[in-house]
Order: structure tokens, then C-alpha cells, then sequence
């Protein structure tokens, strides 16, 4: 007996299942030219990589792999800056461009890929120009007053690291660097919001102003009236910088405060 009919009315259409998807997909890439059977695709678990543009050919340990990704970007990487790109995020990208069966991995099961920006390779010189004579024609080097100074690092710093005038030098380069701090005034006493290794030329964007006060750090609370001072110590609530209003919690009570130094706040209300 045939069920369909049966029926009170009209059945609707029943959805493909999973392995029709699954085969419509491959039918697709192979349309396209896409690898179906492509199977792991081996990753190094440390990578050098000339600064700029990230590709997934620069991660395979296989050149013949590195061939096959050559246009899968994964983002940018500064000279002198470490990234850490998930093997998750580099699955995503790999279903997105269409490489529906290559599963990356790392020898040792790790689930991050460490990715360190390099200064790119220098370009081929080009042939000598010829001069009217037939000489060549060789532009002057140079000199030591045509080159730019820039602040760099004497040594790695993490993300989070403040800066100190023992840990940056004032450095001549025979190149123009966009962005970059060209005095020691412009460095010293900032934060570094990302790690950076030893050589890094210092751009304004990587720095900011640390914060007087720090979130869940023990601060000295004062409260002035007239020619009388008290003081005692709290815990702030949240970052602070010179003359932020930030909430302050001494014991069970939470007190506003303007932040007035260095681990130093005024109450505005009385308690």
C-alpha cells in the first residue's frame, strides 16, 4: 500500500541526507579542480615567514604542498612580530576555499602554529645602467647623513612590557619606516601591545600609555577636607588614568574616585 496516498494531503519533498550533500560538495570541487582526496596536510610547528601577507604555503612541510596553497592568504605578520595561528582557523579557511579533505596537522599534536614575521629577502640588483659613453652608470651609495633614525629593541619584550631607556637604542637605517618612534622620548615609559623580538623597529601603533591604575590592584584611597587628609588602602575596579573616574571597593563598600597617580586615588563622595 502506498502510505503517500493515504494521506490527508500533499507530503512535502523529504531533505537530502548528509552522504548527498556530502557528494554534491565533492562533485563541485571536482568541477573546480579541487583536490577530494587530499588527506593530512603535514604543518611546521615553527615558521619564519618574510613580513607581510601570511600564506598557508609558508606552514607546509612538504614543498610540494606549499605549490598547492600558494594563494590561500591566513593574514599579516610584522617584521619582528610572533603570531600563534590556530590549526583550527586554518581548517575553517581550508572549508571555505573548497579543500573539503585536507586535515592540517602538526607532528606532535599541537594545536598552534608559531609564526615569527622576518625581514623579507632582498630583492635581485638590477643590471648596471650604461651612460651615454657606454660606461656604467652606478647611482652613489648612501651616505650616513641620508639615513633615517629610528627607536629599536636591544632585546625581546612581551606584550604588556613597559618600556625602559636600557631596553631601546636610537638606530640609523638605510630605509624609510612608516609609523615608526624616532626619538627615545617618543618609547620610554609606553606599553607594548604585542610581542616584539630583539632588532624591532618600534611603530607608534604597537605602543600605548600604561594606566596609573590597574584593575584588582591594591591603590591608596584619600579623602581630603580642609586641612584634614585620610587615607587607606582599596582595591580598584578597573583601569584607570590620570583623572578617570573609576569605582573603588574598601571592604563591603564601593566608592567612586578619581584617579590622581600611581597607584593613588581621591574619593569624591564621602563614604
Amino acid at each position: 500500500m502506498d502510505l503517500r496516498l493515504a494521506t490527508a494531503g500533499p507530503v512535502a519533498p523529504r531533505a537530502p541526507g548528509l552522504w548527498p550533500r556530502i557528494a554534491a560538495a565533492l562533485a563541485v570541487a571536482v568541477l573546480h579542480g579541487l583536490p577530494v582526496c587530499a588527506g593530512p596536510l603535514a604543518l611546521k610547528e615553527r615558521a619564519a615567514v618574510p613580513a607581510g601577507f601570511v600564506r598557508l604555503a609558508d606552514l607546509a612541510a612538504d614543498p610540494k604542498d606549499g605549490t598547492r596553497f600558494e594563494n590561500l592568504y591566513l593574514g599579516r605578520v610584522e617584521q619582528g612580530e610572533k603570531r600563534a595561528v590556530s590549526l583550527e582557523f586554518i581548517r575553517r579557511r581550508l572549508v571555505r576555499e573548497g579543500y573539503l579533505t585536507v586535515e592540517p596537522r602538526l607532528p606532535t599534536g599541537a594545536s598552534h602554529i608559531e609564526v615569527l614575521g622576518v625581514a623579507p629577502a632582498p630583492e635581485a640588483e638590477p643590471p648596471p645602467l650604461a651612460d651615454a659613453a657606454g660606461g656604467p652608470l652606478v647611482p652613489p651609495a648612501m651616505g650616513e647623513a641620508e639615513k633615517s633614525t629610528y627607536a629599536v629593541l636591544l632585546a625581546g619584550a612581551d606584550r604588556g612590557e613597559v618600556l625602559s631607556a636600557d631596553k631601546v637604542e636610537l638606530k640609523k637605517l638605510p630605509r624609510i619606516v612608516s609609523g615608526a618612534a624616532t626619538s627615545l622620548e617618543e618609547v620610554v615609559g609606553l606599553r607594548l601591545d604585542r610581542s616584539l623580538q630583539k632588532g624591532a623597529v618600534l611603530l607608534k601603533n604597537y605602543l600605548s600609555r600604561p594606566p596609573l591604575v590597574e584593575k584588582n590592584q591594591m591603590v591608596e584611597i584619600a579623602l581630603s577636607r580642609k586641612d584634614i587628609k585620610i587615607t587607606g588602602l582599596g582595591r580598584a575596579m578597573s583601569d584607570g588614568m590620570k583623572g578617570d573616574i573609576i569605582e573603588v571597593r574598601r571592604g563591603r563598600q564601593v566608592l567612586r574616585a578619581r584617579v590622581a597617580g600611581p597607584r593613588s586615588v581621591e574619593i569624591l563622595e564621602e563614604p
